[in-house]
């Protein structure tokens, strides 16, 4: 089954690339790669999420969590391919990616794994709004538009200060109550230390999205990204 999963990600990336650019502004023209790498990486968050969900409705059927770890894990593996073989110096993403590959194999084979499931949806979730706020700083050039004056960025202000809402519920509450709860279950040490620097990272990684978001809209010298 695996191998039928891993054709995914290579069929979606050489579509995708095959394909005109999706928008033909001078910034989607120049980022036209990121913007469908993101794509991918929605897709598979979405997707992700359903699975999870199913798993935890439907826990009698082994069927969902296989198909999660399938799915997740080659995406993860080719992500981290991508990230590799370009050179991208990404290596904070390469440690959540593998962090992530453990906890899908402990989801798939360990006994706790209704626990992690939780705290994977969750992290999952707390990404959901990342994507269109990502597309649309690709999208367009926001610094020949005057703030507040234009739709376009007044809608991603919104976005923005949404994404920033949605994440830290979910990435830190949501995955710090889960983190804290049921810490005393998981007795993989190795696991539990590794969940706690991924929240940690997520911490600094809100931190630095306020931060980005105080400065284009809230000081005088604004400078959208």
């Amino acid at each position: 089954m695996l191998h039928l999963f891993a054709i995914i990600w290579p069929f979606l990336y050489k579509m995708f690339n095959y394909q005109n650019p999706w928008i033909t502004t001078k910034q989607g023209l120049y980022n036209d790669y990121k913007i469908k790498k993101n794509a991918i990486s929605a897709f598979h968050s979405i997707t992700s999420i359903c699975l999870s969900i199913l798993c935890i409705w439907f826990t009698e059927n082994t069927l969902y969590k296989e198909y999660l770890y399938y799915f997740s894990s080659t995406y993860f593996i080719w992500d981290s391919y991508l990230i590799i073989i370009q050179d991208l110096r990404e290596e904070l993403f390469l440690y959540h990616h593998i962090v992530a590959l453990y906890i899908l194999h402990n989801i798939y084979k360990s006994p706790i794994n209704y626990i992690l499931n939780y705290m994977f949806l969750t992290g999952e979730l707390s990404n959901l709004t990342y994507y269109p706020v990502y597309h649309y700083m690709k999208s367009f050039d926001f610094k020949h538009y005057q703030l507040g004056s234009n739709y376009l960025q007044y809608r991603l202000k919104l976005c923005r200060h949404i994404q920033i809402v949605w994440y830290i519920l979910f990435r830190y509450f949501v995955f710090g109550y889960f983190a804290l709860k049921f810490s005393c279950k998981i007795e993989n040490r190795f696991l539990l230390y590794n969940l706690y620097i991924i929240y940690l990272l997520g911490i600094c990684w809100g931190v630095n999205t306020i931060k980005s978001v105080y400065l284009d809209y809230y000081c005088k010298n604004y400078s959208i990204r």
